[in-house]
């Protein structure tokens, strides 16, 4: 009797798991039959299915259809199954890789630490763990060797919480490459220059990836916990925080020996219609100065292709009744509200304002987003581009210490704003004498009128005067 109310629990308990698994369209068509509104949330669904199969609502029989069903929604969704199509997709389009991999044999999901870090693990069924996954470049970071090859977060269960265990090793230069970069004047938290990254990133190998982290994910490096940023909190119902899109520097944890192996512990919920991959590298950061540098290195947009931008925008139109004749451009950054002194735009802007360089970068070494300051649209660092045309006119004599802003002309030349409001006063002053000229025109036509009529109301006030302040016996 125990062992049968035991197995029951048993079931109950997987009945439950499975249902937490279906999507929304699995449970309508579950409860289909029992007339549940279908504008109802999932958690709603998923209580109202177990209550069908605990309670006395429906017959037995009725029960047994129900969890035949969870279990034939359960086995097309499966994270098994998914992560196996993705595998199997990717283990397609990487033939090679995969019959390298096969001559060292089928490994377990956790690897051997003593096996070579760059050999492709294997799970049991035979797929490859190990995708043709690239991920973007990050501009602060130089990439000096791979530790760990992007590998996928493979479930080894059926259940939503998973975990899986990685290893690598560090070459003995790199070892010293790390110990020799490093500063310890503050020994409770020492900064490396050459660092061991972790990065995390969807199972996608159609485009190159930016960094994602697997929801509710945990990192543990050589048994110690990693520090992940913070996530970002939303005002969305049901919608789990993400994190932002970062690396994880995790040298403080990484023994820094080639005879030892690093272990990296990862635990994460699975998602249906996403699967992840982590990958671990040795880079050296880089500073805001160091990437202004190389843009200057790198040279800067001849100041005629600029030109011609401008010709082109303020190019006229026959057609057009309206045609705009200069353009005004401001040298001062948005971003730190002071003269460019390295103006710079992305290639793939469409407009002439420029930023300064140096503030740009060093606003995204804090925080990196890469949005242009003033369209808002992607900025990437490796699209940056000095711009020869306004470095001229910052470099300039003709600019005065006051002038902020400069018009553009139709031929591709500037000018500054105070050139063009002494012309504008030159040409004020002109018409003011003109419409004095026609004024006294008009008055000597009619002046002989004017005199007579003017003579004519000059006597008859005369005439017509009293004086107010003689007293009546004066009058007489």
């Amino acid at each position: 009797m125990k062992r049968t109310r035991q197995s029951e629990k048993k079931d109950e308990e997987s009945i439950k798991k499975k249902v937490e698994f279906l999507r929304v369209i699995d449970l309508h068509s579950i409860l289909a039959l029992y007339k549940y509104p279908k504008n109802s949330r999932k958690d709603a669904l998923q209580a109202r299915l177990l209550q069908l199969l605990k309670g006395r609502e429906i017959s037995e029989t009725q029960k047994q259809e129900i969890r035949k069903q969870i279990e034939k929604s359960f086995d097309k969704i499966s994270p098994i199954n998914y992560f196996r199509q993705a595998l199997a997709r990717s283990r397609s389009k990487t033939p090679e890789r995969n019959e390298v991999s096969n001559m060292y044999g089928q490994q377990q999901f956790n690897t051997n630490p003593l096996a070579p870090h760059n050999v492709a693990p294997f799970i049991t069924s035979g797929f490859p763990i190990q995708p043709d996954v690239k991920l973007k470049r990050l501009a602060f970071y130089d990439v000096l060797g791979t530790l760990l090859q992007p590998s996928t977060l493979m479930p080894a269960s059926q259940a939503r919480q998973q975990e899986g265990t990685y290893y690598f090793h560090l070459t003995p230069q790199q070892a010293t490459d790390i110990a020799m970069n490093r500063d310890v004047r503050n020994p409770a938290k020492p900064e490396y220059l050459i660092q061991v990254q972790l990065r995390f990133c969807m199972l996608e190998t159609t485009s190159e990836q930016e960094d994602s982290f697997p929801p509710n994910v945990q990192v543990k490096v050589n048994g110690k916990l990693c520090q992940l940023p913070n996530p970002i909190a939303t005002n969305k119902p049901g919608v789990e925080p993400r994190r932002p899109p970062r690396p994880v520097n995790i040298t403080p944890h990484v023994k820094i020996s080639p005879t030892v192996a690093n272990v990296i512990h990862v635990q994460w919920q699975t998602e249906f219609n996403r699967a992840f991959v982590i990958s671990c590298y040795l880079v050296r950061k880089l500073t805001s100065d160091c990437l202004l540098q190389r843009m200057k290195t790198k040279g800067s947009k001849p100041s005629e292709y600029t030109r011609g931008l401008i010709k082109e925008k303020l190019k006229e139109d026959a057609d057009c009744e309206i045609a705009t004749t200069m353009l005004r451009v401001s040298l001062i950054c948005p971003l730190g509200k002071m003269r460019m002194t390295t103006p710079c735009r992305a290639s793939t802007c469409m407009h002439l304002q420029c930023f300064d360089a140096s503030l740009y970068l060093q606003m995204n070494e804090r925080k990196p987003t890469w949005n242009c300051p003033v369209c808002d649209k992607p900025a990437l660092y490796e699209n940056l581009v000095i711009d020869g045309y306004f470095q001229e006119v910052i470099g300039s004599q003709k600019l005065g210490l006051d002038d902020n802003e400069i018009q553009l002309h139709k031929d591709g030349e500037w000018s500054t704003l105070d050139t063009k409001e002494e012309a504008k006063e030159q040409i004020k002053s002109v018409q003011k004498v003109e419409i004095i000229s026609d004024d006294l025109e008009v008055v000597t036509e009619e002046l002989p009128n004017s005199k007579l009529s003017g003579s004519t109301g000059a006597t008859k006030p005369n005439a017509d005067t009293v004086d107010l302040t003689l007293d009546s016996d004066e009058d007489k």
